[in-house]
């Protein structure tokens, strides 16, 4: 069976085609096409030097699926990237660090259709730039040559590597895991209205004013809970997001992802969180409360999940409200 590594090079379509035959590789030749060639069975995209960004992690776990977890979250704190906005892949060095190439997906897209157009449909993405560099153990070396960069793509496919398409289903947790998330803290913010709410109506007279604000409420409940009848309105949005919670704890989440769910199911009466900022060693809390009560309330729900929880700093508002700062470390296991 043939292969072939295509490349973008100045706009033109250039494939690198091997023989893979029981086993064995061999190069037969270099060459430009405009379309599919019929003799080919399979198509790696080989990505551009220079698309390709490269960062070496020191992570405190080894086990592969952990790390590839972690990883889109380490990118976003080391460039300001989004996770979401990235294709990426890792592998393990010998000395047990890891090393990572990132793309921007958008360009990665551009490719892929660049190739479309050409009737080619990769199913792979991979960087013989990151094979080099992984094959020689000198991260700091410049582009290989044409034959280093032959004998890297050979390695490839006799034992695999890495492949910027193989983190899509992780990505996938991720991105529902964070739709879960903010429809959690969409749900608090409109419990904590409802409540308010009926509270002011229940101690005032019947108003146009009343009228209205149920009205609000109808509106509002429509929008959050379409298709579902509003009968106990505060029992039914908590027993929503018992269920979103229960389905991101399924979704086998990585450490940063569980940092996120603890400090979402800390949130009590009027706290809101202004900046939650995640660090390798540490996350910091920043936000308001209406009380000093609910500001050890929300310390003491993270002690039972943390070891080192620190109210760093809570000062009076002209408006009556709290703000704090916590500092919370060291996640328990238990």
């Amino acid at each position: 069976m043939r292969k072939a590594f295509v490349r973008i090079r100045d706009g033109a379509l250039l494939m690198d085609v091997f023989d893979v035959t029981r086993g064995r590789v061999s190069f037969l030749e270099q060459r430009k096409v405009n379309h599919r060639p019929s003799d080919i069975g399979e198509f790696i995209l080989d990505l551009p030097d220079e698309v390709v960004s490269f960062r070496i992690l020191s992570l405190p776990v080894k086990d592969e699926n952990r790390v590839r977890k972690m990883v889109p979250f380490e990118i976003s704190m080391l460039t300001k990237k989004d996770p979401e906005k990235i294709l990426y892949a890792v592998e393990s060095l010998p000395d047990e660090r890891q090393l990572v190439g990132f793309v921007d997906r958008d360009r990665a897209i551009q490719m892929m259709t660049r190739l479309k157009e050409a009737g080619i449909d990769a199913s792979k993405i991979t960087s013989s730039l990151f094979l080099h560099l992984l094959q020689t153990g000198e991260v700091q070396k410049g582009a290989p040559t044409e034959e280093e960069r032959r004998s890297a793509l050979e390695s490839y496919l006799r034992k695999g590597g890495p492949d910027f398409l193989s983190p899509a289903a992780v990505e996938q947790r991720w991105q529902l895991y964070s739709r879960l998330f903010h429809r959690i803290v969409l749900l608090f913010s409109v419990v904590v209205f409802f409540i308010g709410v009926n509270l002011f109506i229940a101690y005032q007279k019947e108003t146009e004013e009343n009228h209205q604000l149920r009205a609000q409420l109808e509106g509002l409940w429509n929008e959050v809970m379409p298709s579902v009848k509003m009968v106990a309105p505060v029992h039914q949005l908590k027993a929503e997001m018992k269920l979103l919670r229960d389905s991101m704890k399924e979704l086998d989440l990585p450490p940063v992802a569980e940092d996120l769910r603890i400090v979402s199911d800390s949130l009590k009466g009027d706290v809101k969180l202004n900046q939650i900022r995640i660090e390798p060693e540490r996350v910091v809390l920043k936000g308001v409360a209406s009380s000093l009560q609910e500001v050890e309330e929300v310390k003491a729900h993270l002690s039972a999940s943390y070891s080192s929880v620190r109210v760093n700093g809570v000062e009076r508002t002209v408006d009556g409200m709290y703000r704090f700062t916590i500092q919370v470390e060291e996640r328990r296991n238990d």
